[in-house]
């Protein structure tokens, strides 16, 4: 009898270790990664010259997406300078928040120009499919603000 639960404990033991790594490896490989072209290429199977367009805009997006985190970090760390000296010069501090903001608008223009950018080079059907996708992200991207 006692064989027997040892027996059944470590078949449940392997059954669900089975049942995780399973699981782990499918999730992992359903990631969505609307910024490459090489998932766009394989999910919308894009021709050759779709995919090197796609390449070489995403190239200059992430280039912009780079410099605008640049100057974001920056006025970050100039914000937190001013923050931590006993006295803030609150226009110091406003003018390195608004710098802040403005990169993180500059990102966020930069996903929407290249966001158009590709759906112009997807035909029709790879279009509804890519803003399909597009919409499942911005609204699943950030969980709701909580009170």
């Amino acid at each position: 009898m006692k064989q027997l639960l040892i027996t059944a404990v470590l078949a449940a033991v392997v059954a669900a270790g089975i049942s995780w790594g399973t699981t782990r490896w499918f999730a992992r490989g359903q990631r969505i990664d609307l910024h490459d072209a090489g998932w766009l290429r394989r999910e919308f199977q894009l021709t050759p010259e779709q995919t090197a367009t796609i390449a070489k805009l995403t190239d200059e997006y992430r280039t912009a997406v780079n410099t605008s985190c640049a100057k974001h970090c920056d006025a970050r760390f100039n914000l937190s300078e001013e923050l931590a000296k006993p006295t803030v010069n609150l226009p110091a501090a406003e003018e390195a928040v608004g710098k802040m903001c403005a990169a993180a608008n500059a990102v966020e223009q930069a996903t929407l120009q290249h966001i158009l950018k590709v759906r112009e080079i997807l035909t029709p059907e790879q279009r509804t499919r890519y803003a399909a996708l597009i919409n499942q992200q911005l609204c699943t991207m950030y969980p709701p603000a909580q009170p």
